[in-house]
């Protein structure tokens, strides 16, 4: 959830003039800044003093305010907040201090055990947060008076804590220490430079060597070097391995944010997200373990679960095959819908959210193979996976997934045609979506909606499967109430809701859905409510009209989300909503 960003120079002094260190750290926090938006700060160390500047607000915000690019330093720290325990304010917001003011600690996850530890060990220190992150600073603060060391005060502090968690710590003697426990951490190796990292994209603009932590490991660097350890105190080796740069955040060019750009991407005829033929050897893997599986479970969240839906959906009509649909968040509530043996399919835009990890992880525990379908073939779930697919979606900035979706989409669908008789023209697919973003009518129709209290959307068959990521899209970028459902299921109660204030999205494509789509709809009208329907041609019962263009039936889910895209995209900006940055929301949600 939290972004977090240690540098140090190691061909400088501590001392004196700055290094460039804190504008790279502003620089990589921006680019995680998807993780979390609530807050950031920036601890330099500048002559065995620790200064720190942090505030609520996004990074260039604060930065402005605070000039955080600009502290002096050659080893810094640095943090972009998405709350857990304590409120948004300044003094909540990371980096937080010692008591002693000699140690600073960015972090991020969850410790369990925080009230604990206040009592046992804490009684006499002075807390200035509502965070389980300072309870952290202060522990190595007190194992550290005893031992003066700064590694035996880390360990001694990771052996009390419970939880999920990774932090770095800033000495004031120029040591850094990081430490990985079921969260992200990733150092970036450059000739006079070590970056500590929550992605690749803290650093990957100024290096591509990379070492990948493993769980339960620490790593640290006190002027000698860099040395890594495992939680019990041996001395371990993990090898430098190439990042892809394609993962250095993209321009958004003329578009007003990343999400317009993400969107309109889908319609690039040179995009190279759809499963690209690095994958075909792993999609062929993924098909032959499917098809010959006895049990096949599918499990995902959010965006990846509605991807999940429709797969579901297609694999049982075009291909015989039955898929147990999971939301991962619940997998572990629901491990008897796992069956030992089975094929486990992870659906996940970053591979780093904690719930499908775990999900994997238990799946993992009842002898399940694993296959990944993700955009970030380097993370945590991919090295948990036996079988990887990358989605080559490339950079999603925007936290509403949109193009990484549809990407999910084609990557399954690619798939399906290994095991089945169907027959996709992919190469139609930007094409078709270049038309739904050339519709100037979305964008005019998104203003007059915008007054909308609660918005339902429904469809049947295959179109249900759209409907789900139309309400996730509408809530998450507009903040407006939306629920989808099964338009048949719309008289067995929710119809007492229907009145003149009440708008409904209509699925509504000429198929074998339509004429009971029009049964619906016209219940609908007959109680007052408005109907906006995506379909193939216009009708009466309409309120409102979105065009849908003809296609295969296996596209259209494709298009009818894109549609939900931009119209969610046109709204949250009519209301002068950030579509980038959705309030609460983070773009990788690590914590459980």
């Amino acid at each position: 959830m939290c972004s977090i960003i240690g540098c140090i120079n190691t061909h400088s002094s501590l001392s004196g003039v700055p290094s460039g260190i804190s504008s790279k750290l502003v620089s990589g926090l921006s680019h995680m800044e998807y993780r979390g938006y609530d807050s950031v700060g920036v601890s330099m160390l500048d002559d065995d003093m620790i200064s720190t500047q942090k505030d609520v607000g996004k990074v260039s915000v604060v930065n402005d305010l605070l000039h955080l690019d600009k502290m002096a330093g050659a080893a810094g720290i640095g943090h972009t907040r998405w709350a857990t325990h304590g409120t948004v304010n300044q003094s909540n917001a990371h980096p937080h201090h010692s008591n002693s003011g000699k140690i600073s600690l960015v972090h991020n996850g969850v410790i369990a055990n925080h009230e604990e530890i206040r009592t046992l060990y804490l009684s006499k220190f002075e807390f200035l947060s509502e965070t389980d992150s300072e309870v952290i600073v202060n522990l190595i603060q007190y194992y550290y008076d005893v031992s003066f060391d700064p590694l035996q005060a880390v360990m001694e502090c990771i052996s009390k804590l419970e939880g999920h968690y990774s932090f770095i710590v800033l000495f004031s003697d120029g040591t850094i220490i990081s430490a990985k426990h079921h969260e992200p951490l990733i150092i970036g190796v450059s000739s006079n430079e070590y970056f500590f990292c929550s992605d690749v994209l803290g650093f990957v603009q100024h290096t591509d060597d990379a070492i990948f932590l493993e769980n339960k490991n620490i790593a640290v660097y006190n002027g000698k070097g860099l040395s890594i350890y495992d939680f019990s105190g041996k001395k371990i080796t993990l090898p430098i391995t190439k990042v892809s740069t394609k993962f250095i955040l993209p321009d958004k060019k003329n578009f007003a944010h990343y999400t317009l750009s993400e969107i309109t991407q889908q319609g690039d005829d040179t995009s190279v997200m759809y499963c690209d033929d690095l994958y075909c050897k792993e999609v062929s893997t993924a098909a032959d373990l499917i098809k010959s599986a006895k049990n096949i479970v599918i499990a995902g969240s959010g965006t990846s679960y509605n991807a999940a839906v429709l797969a579901k959906f297609v694999f049982s009509k075009y291909a015989g095959i039955r898929l147990d649909t999971l939301v991962s968040s619940e997998v572990t509530h629901l491990s008897h819908e796992i069956i030992d043996s089975s094929v486990f399919v992870a659906i996940s835009q970053s591979g780093e959210s904690a719930d499908i990890i775990s999900s994997v992880k238990l799946a993992k525990s009842k002898n399940c193979t694993v296959v990944t379908i993700t955009n970030n073939v380097e993370s945590t779930l991919a090295q948990l996976s036996d079988v990887v697919i990358g989605i080559s979606a490339g950079t999603e900035i925007g936290v509403a997934a949109t193009k990484s979706y549809t990407a999910q989409i084609i990557t399954l669908y690619k798939i399906l045609c290994k095991i089945s008789n169907v027959s996709i023209s992919f190469e139609d697919i930007p094409k078709l979506i270049k038309k739904i973003i050339n519709d100037d009518n979305i964008g005019v129709l998104a203003s007059q909606l915008i007054s909308q209290k609660d918005i339902y959307i429904i469809g049947r068959g295959i179109h249900y499967t759209a409907s789900l990521e139309y309400a996730l899209k509408i809530k998450e970028l507009t903040y407006i109430h939306a629920e989808s459902m099964f338009a048949g299921e719309l008289k067995h109660g929710p119809l007492a809701q229907i009145d003149s204030s009440s708008l409904v999205i209509a699925i509504i494509p000429t198929d074998e859905t339509h004429q009971d789509m029009l049964n619906t709809i016209t219940q609908i009208k007959t109680r007052g409510g408005k109907i906006l329907g995506i379909s193939h041609e216009n009708n009466e019962l309409f309120s409102h009209w979105i065009s849908l263009p003809v296609c295969d039936e296996l596209i259209l889910p494709i298009l009818e989300v894109v549609i939900s895209q931009l119209l969610s995209y046109h709204m949250a900006t009519n209301l002068n909503h950030d579509p980038d940055h959705p309030q609460n929301l983070a773009k990788s949600v690590t914590v459980k």
